[in-house]
């Protein structure tokens, strides 16, 4: 895939470069705590999580916010509505960090499967019309919104929809809230709201990442 060489192109091109920067990283670690025989039983057996990039990874990039880790049921706080997929087919552990490179924002979602078996069950079913990145050293497809890559019993996914994008899919969630949540508070980029069991939630866009929790005991402060 290549861009063109006006500015849009150059920013996608700086964007896809980001992207393998991440991929490579990501691989490298993970290819560093597979057991020295190398047999397939101990790939699946590692216990150990792919590192996660440091500043630095590519020109210009860096951590925007705190690590955030998610294991068994704790997926549905973070992907209500599609961690069921993950459940299935043996999920252990979420490991999320975003990154930001002035107003361009990637957010990495490592999930870390019981086997490679179950990633390559999810990468399957999530990849689409599988559409690879050559900079990317691991199985992957890339769309126009996000990469998927699979390596081991890693599926990640870093999703790079632009800030405009963003922004509608925000205002239209706002806008068409389902009737049985209540908005309890607004301030700009942010929502709060209450559902019918009590629980609270919190919506807020960061660029071109919207950042969604639900099922929170304590109401959030905006």
């Amino acid at each position: 895939m290549s861009g063109s060489d006006g500015p849009q192109g150059k920013g996608r091109a700086a964007t896809i470069a980001a992207l393998a920067a991440v991929g490579g990283f990501l691989v490298c670690a993970a290819l560093a705590s597979v057991a020295a025989d190398g047999s397939l039983a101990a790939r699946q057996a590692v216990t150990g999580t792919p590192a996660i990039p440091e500043p630095g990874f590519a020109p210009g990039w860096a951590k925007a916010g705190q690590l955030r880790t998610f294991t068994g049921q704790d997926l549905f706080n973070q992907i209500d509505g599609g961690a069921e997929l993950f459940l299935e087919f043996g999920f252990a552990k979420l490991r999320l960090q975003a990154y930001a490179r002035d107003k361009a924002e990637l957010t990495l979602n490592a999930y870390e499967m019981e086997s490679a078996a179950s990633a390559l069950g999810v990468y399957l079913m999530k990849m689409g019309r599988e559409t690879p990145f050559p900079e990317i050293a691991a199985r992957n497809s890339g769309e126009e919104v996000q990469v998927t890559i699979l390596k081991g019993r890693y599926f990640i996914q870093v999703p790079y929809a632009g800030e405009a994008q963003a922004v509608s899919v925000y205002d239209n969630l706002l806008a068409n809230l389902d009737p049985y949540l209540k908005v309890l508070g607004t301030r700009e980029r942010a929502f709060v709201f209450e559902d019918h069991h009590g629980k609270f939630g919190i919506v807020e866009r960061k660029g071109s990442n919207l950042d969604i929790r639900v099922s929170l005991d304590l109401r959030p402060k905006l």
